[in-house]
């Protein structure tokens, strides 16, 4: 896939937390004179979800995705900035989960019509939100932050909710899904069970970062002279962006190991009661992309080419 045309006679400043600490009003303020932005895109959050579960570390999970979301969403609305808010399937919570042997897997992932296995469809925009974990409240709590501070105002800003996002070979060191295969693999490699145990009750829609990222740019028109949102969102408005297609992890794992020239029988199926986390996992993730759709955005592309590309470091 071709990247989009840069912005005309632009750059982009990618800030960590060490430029840019959202934490904190000032910095903000002072990154936002600085940098003079036309466009911010809030790609921030603390996403150690089990670790969040933790009494000592809840502070810090609110400190980011709830107030630091605030800050800079109020800051760029004094200022006038176009604002992208990323956002995240969890704060959608707990749905009935979806039976393992129920059939296979969905037939139509990107039509909220047509029902999928055990008669679940994909989570709209304007599905009820009921976050459960500590990470998908203090998430959610930021989305409203940030529809507040665009409240009556003509600032674009949108909330981009996504899931299962990876990187693969690009980021090795990083801690997704894919990543986490991929080492797993080399590291069973010659043992007595080389097996790796991966739940396969839990669906969802995995989200190549790199589509992502390009989805972003699209949607920000950053590929014309100047910023320019579709016109038809209004400020705070929410859509949904993920890989197309549906699956489970146990399905992402697989094909992981199949990409490496591994044995994809190696990856043994579990359910979720094998496998006990601090923090809930949703069953049901797979997000209704129609509402990016309707912008006459260009779908991400399936799952299995993204993962493909991760696997095989083809951004």
């Amino acid at each position: 896939m071709t990247a989009p045309a840069p912005v005309r006679s632009g750059r982009i400043s990618c800030l960590g937390r060490a430029e840019l600490d959202i934490t904190d009003q000032d910095v903000i303020h002072d990154v936002l004179d600085s940098e003079q932005p036309d466009l911010i895109i809030n790609a921030a959050a603390y996403t150690a979800v089990d670790r969040a579960e933790d009494p000592a570390h809840q502070d810090a999970a609110r400190a980011v995705n709830t107030d630091g979301a605030a800050y800079l969403a109020q800051a760029a609305a004094q200022a006038e900035i176009p604002f992208i808010h990323i956002s995240t399937d969890y704060v959608y919570g707990q749905r009935d989960a979806v039976e393992s042997d129920g059939g296979g897997e969905p037939a139509n992932p990107t039509d909220a019509s047509e029902p999928f296995v055990g008669g679940h469809a994909p989570l709209r925009v304007d599905t009820p939100t009921h976050a459960q974990s500590v990470y998908g409240r203090t998430k959610l709590a930021g989305d409203r932050a940030v529809q507040a501070a665009f409240e009556n105002t003509d600032v674009p800003c949108v909330i981009v909710r996504t899931a299962w996002v990876y990187s693969g070979l690009a980021l090795p060191d990083h801690h997704d899904f894919v990543s986490t295969m991929m080492r797993l693999e080399q590291q069973s490699r010659g043992d007595d069970s080389p097996h790796v145990r991966v739940v396969n009750d839990q669906w969802g829609s995995p989200t190549n970062v790199f589509d992502l990222a390009r989805g972003l740019w699209e949607l920000s028109g950053a590929s014309s002279a100047t910023i320019n949102f579709p016109a038809i969102l209004a400020p705070g408005s929410v859509v949904h962006c993920t890989g197309t297609g549906a699956c489970t992890w146990w399905d992402v794992a697989r094909q992981v190991f199949a990409e490496v020239g591994a044995d994809p029988d190696r990856v043994i199926p579990i359910s979720s009661e094998d496998y006990p986390t601090a923090a809930a996992r949703p069953h049901w993730s797979v997000l209704d992309n129609s509402s990016w759709l309707a912008l006459g955005l260009t779908p991400l592309p399936a799952w299995e080419d993204g993962v493909h590309r991760a696997v095989t470091g083809v951004c």
